[in-house]
């Protein structure tokens, strides 16, 4: 449950009709839930796994909706890519490369990929700064730039929007660090 799962019930990517996905190889995909299943313990560990089982799904969609191929289409995996990157991106000429008219690869990417192109490409922005908040110090307003927020308080927004936690606050429990003081007994 929750606002992921809904979004995802609503768009048709998880049925409740149609629980049961077949999708080959099917070692491929028993070993990608596994790995997905054994993640580190924590608040902040789970939520990354939690972002981890989203990926998956959706690439278990792709692999239904290609035939059963772990492999994407090419221009499916041409457009993830570019989605990932941090470059500036003409919508409408990306489109036309990949012989669509905008609304058309639109279309067929989110049927593809569960969400929107700039759903999907604002959430790899969101796990590469999570990313960045557990492996380095970097000043907020650092990772916000580089990863093209316009600033840090709007990263902030979206990041908090998306793992329910600041940046500040995600760092920290990821690290194990105290974010308040504990009252025992009336004192702090």
């Amino acid at each position: 449950n929750g606002p992921p799962f809904e979004a995802w019930r609503s768009s048709g990517l998880l049925d409740p009709a149609d629980p049961v996905w077949h999708v080959e190889p099917v070692a491929y995909w028993r070993q990608r839930v596994a790995d997905v299943l054994t993640g580190a313990p924590g608040a902040a560990a789970s939520l990354v796994e939690a972002a981890r089982l989203l990926t998956l799904l959706a690439e278990m969609r792709v692999a239904r909706v290609t035939g059963g191929s772990a492999q994407p289409e090419p221009w499916l995996d041409a457009a993830c890519r570019q989605l990932e990157t941090d470059e500036a991106l003409d919508w409408a000429e990306f489109s036309a490369a990949q012989g669509l008219t905008y609304e058309q690869f639109r279309k067929k990417f989110s049927a593809a990929m569960g969400v929107p192109p700039a759903q999907y490409r604002l959430a790899r922005r969101l796990d590469r700064a999570a990313l960045r908040l557990r492996t380095d110090d970097a000043p907020l307003r650092l990772v916000a730039e580089e990863l093209g927020f316009c600033d840090e308080f709007h990263f902030s927004k979206l990041f908090k929007r998306r793992t329910g936690l600041s940046p500040t606050v995600y760092r920290a429990q990821w690290r194990g660090v105290r974010t308040k003081p504990v009252r025992v007994a009336g004192k702090v």
